[in-house]
């Protein structure tokens, strides 16, 4: 029970360690809100939607390869996924997978949602 592990254990369960994750969220859906809106504005709606469907993929590359190649992991990876170092990542999977409200919903995330299992729970 050293101070080491005092700390660790602290920045793994307090939840107040974790109020950047819930920012971001508020924040992504507010931005994802906005680009929807943009998109019903423009001329090209669908040109919206090309770089949101690449958006997951990209997020799940990443992730896969910083845990599958130990160079390209951070220090303290484990608690790292937990606090902000791969929220970027994290953060296009989500708009990557979420897509625009108005429009179709992407390749990817089509493939995806059958393994959405949790979704009643969310």
């Amino acid at each position: 029970s050293t101070l080491l592990d005092l700390a660790v254990v602290f920045l793994k369960f307090n939840p107040a360690c974790y109020l950047h994750v819930f920012v971001l969220g508020m924040l992504l859906a507010k931005l994802r809100l906005l680009l929807d809106e943009k998109a019903k504005a423009s001329r090209s709606p669908r040109a919206f939607c090309l770089p949101m469907e690449f958006l997951a993929p990209l997020g799940y590359l990443g992730l896969f390869l910083i845990f599958a190649l130990p160079e390209l992991r951070p220090l303290g990876f484990k608690l790292s996924a937990r606090l902000s170092v791969l929220l970027p990542l994290q953060a296009a999977l989500l708009l990557g997978l979420a897509g625009l409200p108005s429009m179709p919903i992407g390749r990817f995330a089509q493939y995806f949602a059958h393994f959405n299992f949790l979704e009643n729970y969310s």
